[in-house]
């Protein structure tokens, strides 16, 4: 909405400026708009990474460990962004962290990442992979049912 707003930002004047029945709307100044520049850059990337991930018809977990591996790039830091656009990251990057940081979760991720054929563990660092495929191993080998021994028959 935010995004949308400032790119009608003039359209929007000229309504609210020719339509004299209206009580008159405040006039945003350039710090307004400088703070809903910083909120859009900030909060783009979550709210389409949110869009992506709100599928009702489509498998969306395994997709969540590529999405947030792009996500984390994407609220770096960078010499372009104003000091509220840098604080908005930092505390978006803070509750992803908070959100998907926990070890089972993130165990659960980088598996169901694992078994999809899209991404097939493209997205995680060596180590991660190794010990994502051995933990699967262990437990595939774990619900393998074993054969049982049958009594010999003395012949």
């Amino acid at each position: 909405m935010v995004e949308r707003m400032l790119e009608q930002q003039q359209a929007i004047k000229r309504v609210f400026a020719q339509d004299k029945s209206r009580r008159p709307l405040p006039q945003l100044t350039w710090q307004d708009i400088s703070v809903l520049e910083s909120v859009n850059n900030a909060l783009k990337p979550v709210a389409d990474l949110t869009d992506i991930l709100s599928g009702e018809h489509y498998v969306t977990v395994s997709s969540l460990l590529p999405m947030l591996t792009h996500l984390e790039g994407v609220l770096e830091e960078s010499d372009d962004d104003s000091r509220l656009t840098a604080e908005l990251k930092r505390v978006n990057l803070e509750q992803m962290e908070g959100r998907y940081g926990d070890d089972a979760i993130q165990r659960m991720i980088r598996k169901a990442t694992l078994l999809d054929p899209r991404y097939r563990g493209d997205h995680m660092k060596p180590p991660e992979l190794q010990s994502t495929k051995s933990e699967m191993m262990e437990e595939i080998a774990l619900s393998v049912p074993r054969p049982t021994q049958c009594p010999s028959h003395a012949g």
